[in-house]
């Protein structure tokens, strides 16, 4: 069976489904609406949104270190696979050619 590599989300993607967990406002098909959402907002609410978001993207870059160090281990996994594979086809390579060689003294 052949290795298969592992998935690797587009940028966008990636992002959107980490912060979705954490703030959906910030998700990229939400910042658009988000000036006419709280256009009407006090400087007071603003300044707590802020905090929120701020805490948001600290939130964010954990999750992200977190899903990127799995997807570290992940490609380890699959280069050792990969390798694993290449040495035990080319071990079967030399056993064939080795096999045609000895056929040959035989003749």
């Amino acid at each position: 069976m052949a290795a298969v590599p592992p998935a690797i989300p587009k940028a966008d993607e990636l992002y959107n489904s980490l912060m979705r967990e954490i703030e959906p406002e910030l998700t990229t098909d939400q910042i658009p609406l988000l000036m006419e959402k709280y256009k009407d907002e006090t400087q007071e609410q603003r300044e707590a949104r802020m905090a929120r978001y701020n805490a948001a993207f600290e939130a964010y870059e954990k999750a992200l270190e977190t899903h990127v160090s799995g997807l570290q281990k992940d490609v380890g996994v699959f280069r050792k696979q990969v390798l694993g594979e290449a040495e035990q086809h080319s071990r079967s390579e030399e056993q064939n050619k080795l096999s045609q060689i000895e056929s040959s003294f035989s003749k």
